[in-house]
């Protein structure tokens, strides 16, 4: 989601085969002129290759968009480019961003996709490219954005900038989302900072967080008291 919470709905994956022949389906209604090119429902067939993770079926249909009716909105670009992002295909998703930047104006979203991708991957570097990049082109960065920096800190394992981010948190008054505060009990289990990773869960306890997510930290605090 646009805050960058947890949300089975959008995580969960769908029929591929049943993604296929439905786009296989509305290409031959096309072809035989049944259906007009400019209403076949190409975002949301799009959306639906996404969900399937299957970005380049997403990518093609965005093609095809292109191809009926022009350059497509900003939004459809988002979609490819995410759904590559969360498959972890940096590439592709950075390759399609600055497509979208050539073709037409990236928004916020398109930005904080790529920067998701990065993060997830531990590259902090890069992360704060994109930052720069999103900040240029006269975008705030929000909470999601702070999350995400500190998510590729965790992963990175770089227990300074950890330090540094978290602090920043408590100065800002930013809001942990459900991504980066489960990366940051990781990192204090990780790092043998059991009593860390208890404060933060306690605290994660007062908040929407818990019910989103609750399982996950009470089962890496289990596992750490074994060990």
């Amino acid at each position: 989601s646009s805050e960058g919470e947890y949300s089975p709905t959008t995580s969960e994956r769908v029929d591929v085969g049943l993604v296929d022949r439905t786009a296989s389906f509305m290409t031959r209604l096309c072809s035989d002129s049944t259906v007009a090119k400019e209403d076949v429902p190409y975002l949301k067939i799009m959306q639906a290759y996404s969900r399937a993770k299957r970005p380049q079926g997403a990518a093609d249909w965005l093609e095809k968009m292109a191809a009926s009716i022009g350059t497509p909105p900003v939004e459809a670009y988002n979609v490819v480019i995410r759904s590559y992002a969360e498959v972890g295909d940096i590439d592709s998703a950075s390759k399609w961003l600055a497509r979208l930047q050539a073709e037409a104006q990236a928004d916020f979203d398109s930005y904080q996709a790529v920067l998701d991708a990065y993060a997830s991957n531990g590259d902090a570097k890069k992360v704060d490219d994109i930052w720069k990049e999103l900040t240029a082109a006269g975008f705030t960065a929000t909470d999601q954005t702070y999350c995400s920096m500190l998510r590729a800190h965790c992963i990175a394992k770089d227990a300074e900038n950890v330090q540094v981010w978290v602090s920043r948190f408590e100065w800002e008054g930013i809001q942990l989302n459900w991504l980066a505060f489960s990366e940051l009990v990781r990192f204090y289990l990780e790092q043998g900072e059991l009593s860390k990773a208890l404060t933060l869960s306690e605290e994660m306890a007062m908040t929407d967080l818990f019910d989103i997510g609750s399982g996950l930290w009470l089962e890496q605090l289990e596992a750490a008291q074994r060990a």
